[in-house]
């Protein structure tokens, strides 16, 4: 009974935090492989927040996954110019991935 308490708020919890924050929802989209709905997830996020770069990271991986490695590539530098260390690692990996995909 306190395990299906505790399941049911941490649902409660993830949706609400979903919904106040639509970069973590497509960054979730992503990671379960749902790359469709993340992409519509994150550019609607991008709209209201173009400065984000994990947003824009996580949109560029979600066009590579979807076969769009060339739109990938714009963001993943954009990413890759900005001072997040960790995006940037992310994103320079990503680059060279996505170029070898395109040659």
């Amino acid at each position: 009974m306190r395990a299906t308490k505790c399941t049911c708020v941490a649902a409660l919890l993830v949706t609400t935090v979903f919904a106040q924050d639509p970069v973590a929802k497509g960054i979730e989209e992503f990671r379960q492989g749902s790359y469709a709905a993340a992409k519509t997830t994150l550019e609607q996020a991008l709209k209201q927040n173009p400065g984000n770069l994990h947003a824009r990271a996580f949109l560029a991986l979600s066009r590579a996954a979807t076969g769009g490695c060339d739109s990938a590539a714009n963001d993943l530098t954009a990413v890759y110019m900005g001072q997040n260390s960790d995006l940037r690692r992310l994103a320079g990996l990503a680059l060279s991935a996505t170029w070898r995909t395109i040659a």
